[in-house]
Order: structure tokens, then sequence, then C-alpha cells
């Protein structure tokens, strides 16, 4: 049973990385031969510029043709990693299910997220309806693969049914006449409110399977895909904060703006690439050091700017009410007490969340380095080794301790 779906899986796989990547090509030309002329109105390709936004580009010493190339060269190189991100799952996960289907996911959805294909502009081309259908198709397999991720299973089964609509939700709404005129905003034809359900259910189907399915293994895998999916959303958040606060960060087409689009398109790379690490199951457990120095060195960043911009505001608002102007010395010494603070704040908050999400590990330490602290005073052997077998029962719980010792032979 195992290796008929594996070939299946295998077939399907073929089949729609080829026509993926065959209707990929004329999008790109096309999308190419569009972003090179500006325009306004309702029939515009999502990321062609308009005359105002397309002179502005023009003064900042940029032609429409090098837009036009950095944006189709951006999107070959998202699908490119993509693609060699499913390859190297096939390569190694031939005969796994779990990682074709992945594969299948990574090439459709990598080759048609900055294409052309769901765009009105793609109206009038015969492989529009196909493409638009395989475009829809890599938005949700994307998001069903998280509902039987890591292990390939329907948790809880009756998942399943939630994939079979939101499957009959697809055909749908690809079929209907409503299609390519009326797909002007991303997620395209799918609508809001299958497209919140899909988040809501995988969300649902990881939580579920991680709480009440998974065993230590599968939870790594998960971690894994939590942490890239998390981090890569926070980073777009932090770009889309930016773009709002700073004017020329949100000035379509300039130089900063192409800036924030490629760091866009980096920051969701790591989703493909958490999800083939966990599949491949490369150093797993590196993930808890990964998520332990994100969680304290991004607070302490967030922290650090917080007090710095805040010492700095304070200092000069004494510094005008004492001296009557601004003065550098306010930088000066905000600087210097952040340096100074640095790693005290650092070792505090190390402490912090040790203790507060990593409280096992955090309370194994802690009496490790207590009996470490013993052990240079104990002399009697009883006593030694009643302490080991006592701290090794408290800190690993197993079901039972027990401590040899090799008896000194004379020469």
């Amino acid at each position: 049973m195992t290796r008929t779906l594996t070939l299946w899986m295998g077939i399907i796989w073929l089949a729609v990385g080829l026509a993926t990547l065959a209707l990929f090509i004329p999008s790109e030309f096309v999308a190419h031969q569009l972003l090179q002329h500006a325009c306004a109105g309702s029939g515009c390709f999502d990321h062609q510029l308009t005359p105002r936004v397309a002179a502005s580009l023009r003064h900042s010493g940029f032609s429409l043709a090098f837009y036009a190339s950095y944006y189709t060269g951006l999107a070959a190189v998202f699908a490119l990693v993509w693609t060699v991100l499913a390859l190297v799952l096939v390569v190694r996960k031939p005969s796994d299910p779990m990682g074709l289907f992945a594969a299948m996911a990574f090439v459709s959805f990598g080759c048609s997220l900055f294409g052309v294909m769901n765009s009105p502009a793609a109206e009038g081309y015969a492989w529009a309806p196909v493409a638009q259908l395989l475009n829809n198709a890599g938005f949700l397999s994307l998001f069903i693969l998280l509902y039987v991720f890591p292990d390939g299973r329907f948790v809880p089964s009756w998942m399943r049914w939630v994939a079979l609509a939101q499957v009959a939700s697809l055909v749908g709404s690809t079929v209907l006449p409503h299609t390519v005129a009326d797909a002007d905003s991303w997620p395209g034809p799918l609508s809001i409110l299958p497209f919140a359900s899909l988040i809501f259910s995988s969300v649902f189907a990881q939580i579920y399977r991680y709480r009440r399915v998974s065993g230590p293994i599968e939870r790594q895998q998960t971690k894994w895909v939590v942490f890239g999916a998390v981090t890569a959303l926070l980073c777009f958040f932090v770009l889309v904060v930016l773009q709002n606060a700073v004017p020329s960060l949100g000035n379509t087409g300039s130089a900063a703006s192409l800036f924030v689009l490629s760091m866009g398109v980096a920051t969701f790379l790591l989703i493909p690439i958490s999800v083939a690490v966990a599949i491949l199951r490369y150093r797993l457990w590196d993930i808890d050091v990964l998520i332990n120095r994100a969680l304290v060195y991004g607070s302490l960043t967030i922290s650090t700017v917080v007090v710095y911009i805040g010492g700095v505001i304070a200092l000069q608002a004494l510094c005008r009410d004492v001296l009557g102007q601004d003065s550098d010395l306010a930088i000066a010494v905000a600087t210097l007490a952040v340096a100074a603070l640095f790693n005290p704040w650092r070792r505090r908050l190390q402490a912090f969340i040790d203790r507060r999400f990593y409280r096992r590990r955090y309370d194994a330490a802690r009496t490790l380095a207590a009996m470490s602290a013993r052990l240079r005073d104990d002399v009697d052997l009883d006593m030694l080794v009643a302490d080991i077998v006592g701290v090794v029962d408290q800190t690993v719980q197993p079901a039972h301790v027990s401590l040899w010792l090799q008896r000194e032979t004379a020469s």
C-alpha cells in the first residue's frame, strides 16, 4: 500500500512540477513585458507602476526596464529556491509520501506567488485558466501540508473532510466565470473566508497533533516548521510597519522599496527551509537552541533599542531645560549606558527565559551545578553514591536508577 501510494505521489509530483514550470516560464515573459509599461486602471498587473510612480522611478535613476528585470529576476530566484528544495526532498526521500507531497507543494507555490497567473492582465492568454488553477493549488497544498505534517496522516481524522471541502472550494472558485477578471488582489480567487479557514484549520491541526499525538521526534519537527513560519511572519510584519513609518520605504518603485521587497522574499524562504529540515530530520534538536537564542536576542534587541531611544529623548529634554539647547553629550551618555548594561541585561534575560520557557532544563542545570559544588566536599563513598543517584533521579526522572562502581584491583 505504501509503495503504491509513493508511486502515485511521485507521478503526481512529476506532472504538477513539469506543468507548473512550463507555465511559469511564459508567465515570467508576460510579466517582464507588462512591467516595462506604466499602467493605471483595473486591468493592470498587480506590480505594474502607475505613471506617477514610474516618473518618480526615472527621477531616481532607474528605468522601467530595470524594474521589470529586477522583479522577474527576484521571482525567478524565489521559484528556484523552492524548486531546489523540492528536488532535495525527492532525491533524499524518494519513498516518503510526506516528502513527495511537500515537494509538490514547494514547486507549485514557489513558481506561482510572484507570477502574472492570477492577474487580470493575463486574461486572453490560453494558458491563464490552467495557470490560475495551479496557482491556487499551490496556496492550498501548502496549508494542507500542515494538516498531515509530519507523518502524512490526518490528525484528527475528520481533518480529511476539511481538506476535501477546501479542494472543492478551490475547484469551484476556478471554474466559476468570475475567476481571472476579479482576481485583483492576493490571494486571488481564494476569497477571504476560505483563506481564513485555511489558516485556522492548519494551525488547529498542528496544535492538536503536538499536544495529543506527536512523539519526541515529531514535536521537534513541528518546532522547526513553527519557528520558520513565525520568524517569516514576524519579519514580514516588521517590514510592513517600516513601510508605513518611513515614507521612502513605502514609495513603490523606489530603490528602498525594492530593497524591502527583496527582504520580504528572503524572509519567506525560511518557511521551505524549515519544512525541508524537519522532513529530512537534519539536526532536529538544534531547534531548541535556535528558539532560545531567538527569544533572548530578539527581546534584547527590542528592549535595548527602546531604552536607548527613550534615554536619548529624556536626556535631550533635560539638556534643553538646563542648557536651553540640544547636546551631543546626551547621545554619548545614552550610548555608554546601553553598552554598560548590555551584558548584565542579556544574562538576566537568559535566566528569565530559561526559568519561564525551559524550566525543567533550568532546574536540571541548577541541580547539577549544586551537586558539583557538593562533590568537592564529599569524602564518604556511600554518601557520594546516594547523592549522585538522587540527583540523576531528580533531573532525568528515569524508571530505575542504579550505579555500578568498578573495584580497583592491585597491580
